[in-house]
């Protein structure tokens, strides 16, 4: 028996979680996402205060191998390439627990046959802890598969409001880090490095809350770099990017100070991808000197939901969270997509539909996991997985959903192979 089956089986054994649980939860996200909402609008700063702010966060200079600021990335992320080579782009979302959908999905991938070995592989929030393992093929499908469904994700959340009076946050950050240690090792480290130095590249996405701005952190440069904090700071890279803001603590990372804030960066952006992680910035794949992939795996549901909300301050506040989640999203993926047109790279998305019931980002739940994961899992073996453009969710759903247009309306330029809303990779 596999990992992921026995986990499974271990599953249908596991008691279901208490409702006065799951409505704790979803107060305390609907509390972290009032804050959230609210602290960017609190106080007044002046023109040079800004000025000031944007001299104080540049990374120390030793640091510029292995971060930057996703709205201004270094002039070569990726090396040159062959002509003719081929280039894929793999990059992975945040959503919380459905990130056992991409776990499942890229499982099933590698059962297809048709998985390739991506160049680039990038990870907002819980696309960031898949996303180590992703970069190392398919070997690693197993290890990921128990880590998204085994009992241990479901201890993660351990605390409450009493935390906050020595911590900034609900939620201890021991069980997760605990969790990270165990999967993140020294021979990991080697073998990243390893695929880095042949040219590959793994990228990860955390909140600067001191420079309010999303940091890529290349992971690949640190396990290949003499650091001999590296494993450390690995580890602590990763443990930022899923620490959603209140609900965990920060994370001290290495900065414009020593102590520099840094948390999940999933509310500011969906996920990462853009022209610096192409050859040329792009330029390469529109020359056809390369053969360019993209492709975007979203653990959320993307339509509107309409349903009737509590006046309740943990739905209301969980709702607006998820709101703004899709609105960033959808944005992102309309930018994505244009981008590939324009400069001849495939591109592929996969989604969630609305043919399953909505969680709570914070409610992991096993036997739901498992249900994510198989679900993932069964999808990419269809020749429908990956689609070229949004298709309006069909057949009966669970709340109203408006028909969305396409990604982009614009026709695809002749050289776009993404012709039709579903393609095989």
């Amino acid at each position: 028996m596999t990992v992921a089956a026995a986990n499974r089986e271990a599953g249908r054994n596991q008691p279901a979680m208490p409702t006065l649980v799951l409505r704790w939860r979803r107060l305390a996200l609907g509390l972290a996402a009032a804050l959230a909402l609210a602290l960017p609008a609190t106080g007044c700063v002046t023109t040079d205060q800004i000025a000031a702010q944007a001299t104080s966060s540049r990374p120390a200079a030793d640091l510029a191998a292995i971060r930057y600021f996703a709205d201004s990335p270094p002039a070569h992320v990726v090396p040159k390439r062959r002509a003719g080579e081929r280039h894929t782009v793999l990059a992975l979302s945040g959503g919380g627990p459905d990130g056992a959908y991409g776990v499942g999905a890229l499982a099933g991938w590698s059962k297809a046959g048709t998985r390739p070995a991506f160049d680039v592989v990038t990870g907002v929030s819980t696309g960031a802890l898949i996303a180590p393992f992703a970069f190392l093929g398919r070997d690693y499908d197993e290890l990921i598969a128990g880590l998204y469904t085994g009992p241990k994700i479901a201890g993660l959340l351990q605390g409450g409001v009493g935390n906050l009076v020595w911590q900034p946050g609900l939620y201890r950050h021991e069980p997760l880090r605990a969790l990270i240690d165990e999967h993140v090792t020294d021979d990991l480290l080697l073998r990243i490095a390893a695929e880095h130095r042949k040219g590959r590249r793994l990228l990860i996405a955390t909140s600067s809350l001191d420079a309010q701005r999303v940091t890529i952190w290349n992971l690949g440069a640190l396990a290949a770099s003499d650091r001999p904090d590296r494993l450390t700071l690995f580890r602590d890279v990763l443990t930022a990017a899923i620490s959603v803001p209140v609900l965990f603590p920060p994370v001290p990372l290495p900065g414009a100070r020593p102590g520099e804030f840094h948390a999940d960066a999933g509310v500011l952006r969906g996920f990462y991808s853009g022209l610096e992680l192409f050859p040329g910035e792009g330029l390469g794949c529109t020359s056809r000197r390369q053969q360019c992939a993209l492709y975007v795996i979203v653990h959320n549901k993307l339509y509107p939901e309409t349903r009737e909300i509590p006046a309740r301050i943990g739905t209301i506040g969980s709702w607006a969270v998820a709101s703004i989640i899709k609105s960033n999203l959808m944005l992102a993926l309309e930018t994505a997509n244009r981008q590939s047109r324009e400069h001849g790279i495939r591109f592929g998305m996969a989604y969630l539909d609305t043919d399953r019931p909505g969680v709570s980002p914070i409610d992991f739940d096993i036997p739901y996991m498992q249900a994510m994961y198989a679900l993932g899992h069964d999808r990419a073996l269809k020749s429908d997985f990956w689609r070229g453009t949004l298709v309006p969710p069909q057949g009966p759903a669970p709340a109203a959903a408006p028909v969305a247009p396409p990604v982009s309306a614009a026709p695809p330029p002749a050289h776009d192979p993404v012709r039709s809303a579903a393609f095989t990779p």
